[in-house]
């Protein structure tokens, strides 16, 4: 190696001209790197649905996005000072387990569980969490991204109470597709009518029907299709499986789609 303190004026400016260019270098890939830095952050500030959270080992945060703390109606030093504190009481366990289960397993694992917002009221949340590892591949922390799933598990928790009542009313209930196909129907209309869920699927409403009925029944429907106004209760025989035939009370309305098109019949039989 060359004697720095031999070198000439010349050659000390190429030298000096040489590190100033890798030192211009280094800064431009500095640069690059906070931009993305920078680039990456905003993105995940601003991904509006999705919440992104990191925690060390004891499950205390250390990094949130914006979604997370305005979500529960905090600003992000308070979010980040409070925590865990969020979790409802009955969840913080199956929390801690969960967590635990991950860091064992080193599998990611989805878990939904309640949070207590700044107001009082309480939202529903699923959570992905995965392990951080250091470049040593030793566990440092926890990573997860989260949804406020509370208006669909309480639609869902709806849904099922209807088809819960729906299918432990005595009263038959059906659906019917515009060329008179059942698509529905619960287990009184079984029982009314003596046939099985499975030989009632897709039949048409024609083989309950009397022949000397069907053009009354076709003007029925018509109408509804038509004026778009439910019939009112009307009586009519209907044909059983084992050819018994029975006097029900209908009632019938039309079923439309998100655009208001026609798209079958509803109706109930007693």
């Amino acid at each position: 190696m060359q004697n720095r303190a031999m070198l000439t004026r010349d050659q000390l400016v190429k030298e000096w001209t040489k590190l100033n260019k890798k030192f211009e270098a280094c800064e431009q890939k500095l640069r690059l790197l906070e931009d993305e830095n920078a680039r990456y952050r905003d993105f995940l500030d601003e991904s509006g649905l999705i919440g992104c959270f990191e925690t060390d080992l004891r499950g205390v945060l250390t990094y949130t996005n914006r979604r997370n703390y305005e979500a529960m109606g905090y600003d992000k030093a308070a979010f980040l000072a409070e925590g865990a504190v969020f979790a409802s009481d009955d969840d913080r366990e199956r929390l801690r387990s969960a967590f635990a289960n991950v860091k064992k397993s080193g599998h990611s694992a989805i878990v939904d569980y309640r949070l207590r917002h700044r107001n009082g009221t309480v939202r529903i949340v699923e959570t992905e969490v995965s392990l951080i590892k250091d470049k040593d591949g030793r566990s440092v922390g926890y990573r997860g991204v989260s949804r406020d799933v509370t208006e669909r598990k309480t639609l869902t928790a709806e849904l099922q109470r209807y088809k819960d009542f729906v299918e432990n009313v005595e009263d038959g209930c059906y659906e019917l597709d515009l060329k008179g196909y059942n698509i529905f129907c619960n287990r009184a209309t079984e029982r009314i009518m003596g046939y099985t869920h499975a030989e009632l699927a897709a039949v048409n409403h024609k083989i309950f029907t009397k022949p000397e009925d069907m053009e009354e029944i076709r003007k029925v429907f018509e109408a509804i299709y038509r004026t778009g106004q439910p019939a009112k209760p009307y009586l009519r025989e209907v044909i059983r499986k084992d050819g018994e035939t029975r006097f029900v009370i209908t009632s019938t309305s039309l079923i439309r789609d998100a655009d208001g098109k026609p798209t079958g019949f509803r109706g109930i039989i007693q």
